[in-house]
């Protein structure tokens, strides 16, 4: 139980370095695109679009691959359910 405390205690100190390093990430990209528009270069809109279209792109990816891992789970549970008749079909309600 102690290796698992550990464990657990290491995953979570993973995600709030890895929560630190986004936010490090997003002021960073917030502070060049603010001196970009500071010096004339690009409009507000196009850094908040830059800004937004690659944040939205990493979070779609990190999320695709957490719902990947659910189904691929769901489904190999299915497989295996008295309650299925083999499809995937019984997450969401059905047999």
């Amino acid at each position: 139980m102690a290796t698992l405390a550990r464990l657990s205690f290491a995953i979570d100190a993973g995600r709030h370095v890895a929560a630190g390093m986004l936010k490090a990430v997003a002021a960073l990209a917030f502070w060049f695109g603010w001196t970009q528009v500071k010096a004339g270069r690009m409009t507000f809109e196009q850094v908040l679009g830059a800004y937004l279209a690659v944040f939205y792109a990493a979070f779609g990816a990190a999320q695709a691959r957490r719902v990947h891992w659910w189904v691929r789970a769901d489904t190999a549970k299915a497989r295996c359910s008295p309650w299925s008749n083999g499809s995937t079909i019984h997450w969401m309600g059905g047999y």
